[in-house]
């Protein structure tokens, strides 16, 4: 989930700063506080397009995870940043069912 600047509203439409706003890309812009939940949901909404959660990967325990992989239990303490980072390293696949 990346935050959006002043510089990036200029050329918005009003409804792509609605929807900005909705999916909390302007929590910094506005001085708000990006939970980790947060960023979680806004990264499940983003891939729902792609491919559902498969159930096996949803309920695999966290012992039985793949090799470096997350959990959403290991997900619960980490910073909204570090979960997008996860994301583009490749480390939520299974909790995406990828």
């Amino acid at each position: 989930m990346s935050q959006l600047t002043r510089a990036d509203l200029k050329g918005m439409a009003p409804d792509a700063i609605a929807q900005a706003q909705a999916d909390g890309r302007l929590n910094a812009l506005l001085g708000r506080q990006v939970t980790a939940g947060q960023a979680l949901d806004a990264i499940e909404r983003g891939q729902a397009q792609e491919a559902a959660v498969s159930e096996e990967a949803a309920a695999q325990p966290a012992s039985q995870a793949a090799d470096g992989q997350l959990t959403r239990e290991d997900l619960a303490g980490m910073s909204a940043d570090a979960i997008v980072q996860a994301q583009a390293d490749g480390r939520l696949n299974a909790v995406l069912g990828r």
